[in-house]
């Protein structure tokens, strides 16, 4: 398995996988890369289309003789690029990072145009830039340096941003646009909440190190009010598209110089926010992932599709990825049930009943939108409740990942802690690849039950010889020596290869998961094992071993009550009176050894 990308940490869990019948699947991370992209904005009213982010020019900034980047004459930044970069917790790695001065003729002239009274000077210094490259400057470029020499400056890469998916996307946006550091630097954060899933929001109260002159007037557009229906209009536009909505709003308020907030104390201002826009984010889904829901589909495998995104958001990724037919539209309602599949609002999951549960977990694919990690706890409860066998892949979503029968992790996605209590990492970060494990898993319990019926067949036959010479006094078809050789070489490499049978003669795939109940050993396979093969079998054995008495002229009435005093080497002579021939004692041992060797060969033959 670990060949196939499939890290197994309890050797019990590839059966159990084996027999999965509810696959719950996290959207974020598992269905999708997890790299979001700002691809929209939403402001005032605007709709702003996003592209190709890494080809915007570059911020116009100012180098100072001390390192320090100070931007000059930029327009001031939109209250939405504000918050989008002060309510934000995502940082740039200022150690691996270092800034990258490149000259251009504009600067050049701006700074002459601006700087003409400087004379000229013959004297050179030696300087030393941020990558420790030296630079031949006179005065003048020094002079430049001093009072503000414009250059190109690249100040952080997205390479250099650390921190969560949303943040870094929004940080990576506003990065292109305005200056990070100077604007944390005009709002410094006095107290923050940060996101929760549950309440699904997050707060930032920052002084104003500078308070914008008519701030309710220039730069925060009205209050909502008439615009609700038009905002909440765009917000589901994004949604039907599959992006991830992030909103925004601001509201600039006075407090005393002394007073201090804390969660706590719950003195925070959380009401009558101006609406500043929204950004919508893409996370494209894997390429691989599209093919491996059909594979789970056709395995039997029920598909849960959790997220804590809306709706619509959920139900176009699942169009996307071949969940449900691309025509389904939900005329906004939250909530919707078909033949197949239904999407499910977590806001409603509270008032589900147990018939309610009964009714979802009929479909074939379920999509929850909207919900919060207690909710995906209570969704995989719910479901082994109902004698399912529930395999859970996410990304930090622990408590589910532990309570799963089956708990699967990504090694590149996943938190620590997830790959901690997970059954099951996959360390190529690909999806897929769990599916090669639910197929080793359902190919060796039908390998091992193979393999046991193999082996069960054979019983019968073996200890049939010495019935026949307990009961009967035949002589013995089967010596010990013969047993142990059947028993330790012959069945011994035949039940192992079958074990290691990775071509099946029936695509497992497509089969239905077998119950969790089910034994290794069932009725069937012991009645077919003792009732058909093992009879057939005996049959057999018993016809070829008495073919060579016939073969010498001795029937079936000549060799019963013998094997007491015949049959050895010390026995006397036997007269078979149905051919009236006499049998010595090495014309006996050699007839017998050869009727044990008709019986052996053909228990062997019939079991290749």
């Amino acid at each position: 398995m670990a060949k196939n990308n499939v890290l197994i940490k309890k050797p019990d869990i590839i059966d159990k996988l084996g027999s999965v019948t509810v696959m719950c699947i996290e959207k974020t991370g598992i269905l999708t890369e997890n790299q979001l992209e700002v691809n929209g904005i939403w402001s005032d009213k605007k709709d702003t289309e996003v592209k190709l982010l890494e080809n915007k020019q570059k911020k116009v900034s100012v180098v100072t003789i001390d390192g320090f980047n100070n931007e000059l004459k930029r327009s001031k930044p939109s209250p939405l690029l504000t918050a989008m970069t002060v309510c934000n917790n995502a940082q740039f790695d200022h150690i691996n990072g270092f800034s990258t001065k490149v000259s251009t003729k504009q600067a050049l002239k701006k700074w002459k145009k601006e700087h003409s009274g400087i004379k000229s000077l013959t004297k050179i210094f030696t300087v030393i830039d941020a990558k420790g490259h030296s630079n031949k400057l006179d005065p003048i470029d020094i002079a430049k340096l001093e009072n503000g020499f414009i250059t190109d400056v690249d100040e952080h890469t997205d390479a250099d941003i650390i921190g969560g998916p949303v943040d870094v996307a929004l940080l990576k946006y506003a990065n292109k646009l305005s200056n990070i550091d100077d604007e944390r630097n005009s709002f410094p954060k006095l107290i923050e909440i940060p996101f929760n899933p549950i309440r699904r929001w997050q707060l930032t109260i920052s002084r104003c190190q500078q308070p914008p002159q008519g701030v309710d007037a220039e730069l925060l557009p009205d209050e909502m009010g008439s615009d609700d229906v038009v905002n909440v209009e765009k917000w589901e536009e994004y949604g039907y598209h599959g992006y991830r909505v992030i909103g925004f709003a601001m509201k600039h308020f006075i407090s005393k110089s002394c007073e201090s907030f804390s969660v706590s104390s719950n003195n925070y201002p959380i009401n009558e926010l101006v609406f500043l826009g929204m950004a919508s984010l893409i996370d494209p889904p894997k390429i691989e992932v599209t093919k491996a829901m059909e594979e789970i589909k056709a395995a039997g495998i029920k598909i849960v599709l959790v997220a804590g995104d809306p709706a619509s958001s959920v139900l176009a990724v699942a169009k996307e990825i071949g969940l449900i037919p691309k025509e389904v539209v939900l005329n906004g309602k939250s909530e919707k049930h078909e033949s197949s599949w239904t999407i499910i609002n977590g806001d409603n999951i509270s008032m589900y009943k147990d018939s309610d549960w009964d009714k979802v977990f009929h479909h074939q694919v379920i999509l929850f939108a909207h919900v919060n990690p207690t909710q995906k706890l209570q969704i995989v409860q719910e479901a082994q409740k109902r004698k399912e066998t529930v395999a859970y892949a996410g990304i930090n979503t622990v408590a589910a990942i532990g309570t799963a029968d089956v708990g699967i992790a990504l090694s590149g996605s996943s938190t620590d802690l997830a790959q901690n209590v997970a059954g099951i990492i996959l360390t190529d970060n690909c999806f897929a690849s769990i599916l090669k494990g639910i197929e080793q898993g359902r190919l060796m319990f039908d390998n091992l039950s193979l393999s046991i019926a193999f082996t069960l067949t054979h019983l019968l036959p073996e200890i049939c010889p010495i019935m026949l010479t307990f009961i009967f006094e035949m002589p013995l078809a089967l010596q010990p020596l013969q047993i142990l050789l059947i028993d330790l070489i012959t069945d011994f490499f035949s039940s192992i290869s079958l074990v290691w049978e990775n071509h099946p003669e029936s695509d497992v795939m497509k089969l239905p998961p077998r119950n969790c109940n089910k034994r290794l050993v069932p009725a069937s396979l012991l009645l077919y094992a003792y009732g058909f093969a093992g009879i057939a079998i005996t049959i057999g054995c018993f016809a070829a071993y008495l073919s060579v008495f016939w073969y010498y002229g001795i029937s079936l009435s000549d060799i019963v009550l013998t094997s007491e005093d015949f049959w050895d080497y010390k026995s006397e002579n036997l007269t078979v009176s149905s051919s009236i021939i006499i049998l010595t004692a090495a014309e006996q041992v050699h007839i017998r050894q050869q009727a044990s060797a008709a019986w052996m060969g053909t228990l062997i033959f019939a079991q290749a």
